[in-house]
């Protein structure tokens, strides 16, 4: 688990970087401007998810299982990912100007307009990653997964003492620290050996990259809308504050979302190199339920603390997304599962089942977003997240057993080994601080 103590603390590192970020966005704009700067950032956000055709994800598999040169596996990547950024900028120009019309702040409809170039931007950056995360070079790839949120929080201080702050300015902030963090990536690439395998002349990376992300890329497309949609209806049909309040309910609710991402990332491509299927199902099993144990204790938990940490933090002005803050840690649960499941699933070529699960999940989320938020508006928005993760967490766990032959026992039910593994995380975690901690001789 070495691994995934040197990516929980990349995560913790990138966690308490967004927590700063947060708290000072919240408190510099309030609910109205933190309401644009979201809504700013989302729709080109999810043009990117949709358009990325799950080409990270193939890059970080084919490193994993070797089967081609990693030179080649990137240079395949960034060839599709370029012509899908030129495709894909248009679509969004044509989205901002339906979604900011002209009767809009000028600051905010040239935000999102500059904020289109998050694309090309995320493409790079993300195939970069991916090929550290799938070569297993967890160093490099956590070193780069927290640099582009420490420039980020370091940038939006600079703007707002360069007297640059507000919406457009704290978006060309996260646009150059993702430009930062693709060139500290470029850098990292050229001094590594990449010859991960012998390169099969026969075989064309590309081919390969597209079949494998066009099986799972219906699955991330409908994930990222599925999980949007909410911040996509309270955009259009609400008021900016209210999205404000909503991002920042929001935001505190997946803490502990941060320890099943960091798991699976490291999951995804330990479970991938296994070469007996057995031997997958039993690493697949385990970090789901290390995953269990270490989520629920530590949502119960921020559910109690959520009273005082959204005023003390993030200003009284936000102390009325409380409530909201609660459902969403509720729903937070069964989506950090999903998370497990999902790496695990295309970790074993099963892809298609996360795309299936998360066409339940919008399904289930457009349904309930339907009945409940002109009822009871923003309460309702978080009520239907519950029932949307809910309903797909099940769906999940049977399909597991159907296609993998693993239990929801297998997933779900911890053991003994699972304490031992938790236990020795958090002691290699305590000696890795005391070594840091100790002073030089």
């Amino acid at each position: 688990m070495r691994d995934a103590v040197s990516s929980l603390t990349a995560t913790v590192v990138i966690q308490a970087s967004n927590i700063v970020s947060g708290i000072f966005l919240a408190r510099y704009l309030q609910p109205d401007g933190r309401g644009e700067l979201a809504a700013v950032m989302l729709w080109p956000t999810v043009i990117a998810a949709i358009g990325i055709f799950g080409l990270h994800e193939a890059i970080a598999y084919h490193a994993a299982r070797r089967l081609h040169g990693g030179r080649a596996i990137l240079r395949g990547g960034l060839l599709i990912g370029g012509l899908l950024s030129l495709a894909l900028m248009p679509i969004g120009a044509v989205v901002v100007s339906l979604v900011f019309p002209e009767h809009e702040a000028d600051e905010v409809r040239h935000a999102a307009y500059l904020y289109l170039l998050f694309i090309p931007l995320t493409f790079f950056g993300q195939f970069l990653v991916a090929l550290f995360q799938g070569s297993l070079r967890f160093g490099a790839w956590n070193f780069l997964r927290t640099s582009v949120h420490i420039f980020t929080l370091a940038l939006i201080f600079i703007a707002h003492y360069a007297d640059e702050g507000g919406v457009l300015g704290f978006a060309a902030a996260s646009l150059i620290a993702n430009a930062l963090m693709i060139v500290v990536a470029c850098v990292l690439y050229a001094r590594a050996d990449w010859h991960l395998s012998a390169p099969d002349v026969k075989r064309r990376p590309w081919r390969d990259l597209t079949s494998y992300g066009a099986s799972v890329h219906l699955g991330a497309a409908v994930s990222i809308i599925a999980d949007r949609l909410d911040q996509m209806i309270i955009s259009l049909f609400l008021p900016a504050a209210d999205l404000g309040l909503f991002v920042i309910a929001l935001t505190l609710s997946r803490l502990p979302l941060v320890l099943a991402s960091t798991l699976s990332t490291v999951a995804f491509p330990k479970i991938a190199s296994m070469s007996e299927h057995g031997d997958r199902i039993d690493v697949f099993g385990r970090y789901t339920r290390v995953a269990l144990l270490t989520i629920l204790p530590s949502a119960l938990g921020l559910a109690a603390l959520t009273p005082w940490l959204l005023p003390f933090f993030f200003g009284e002005a936000f102390a009325a997304a409380t409530p909201l803050a609660w459902l969403l840690i509720v729903a937070a649960v069964p989506l950090s599962l999903k998370t497990m499941l999902s790496a695990g699933f295309k970790a074993c070529d099963r892809g298609w089942i996360v795309s299936q699960a998360e066409i339940a999940t919008l399904v289930l989320s457009a349904g309930a977003l339907a009945l409940l938020v002109p009822a009871f508006g923003l309460f309702g928005a978080a009520a239907a997240s519950v029932v949307a993760q809910g309903g797909a967490l099940v769906f999940m766990a049977l399909r597991a057993r159907k296609t993998l032959g693993i239990s929801p026992a297998d997933l779900f039910v911890p053991r003994r080994s699972d304490i031992d593994v938790i236990l020795q995380t958090v002691d290699e975690l305590r000696q890795a601080a005391t070594r840091r901690l100790r002073p030089a001789k």
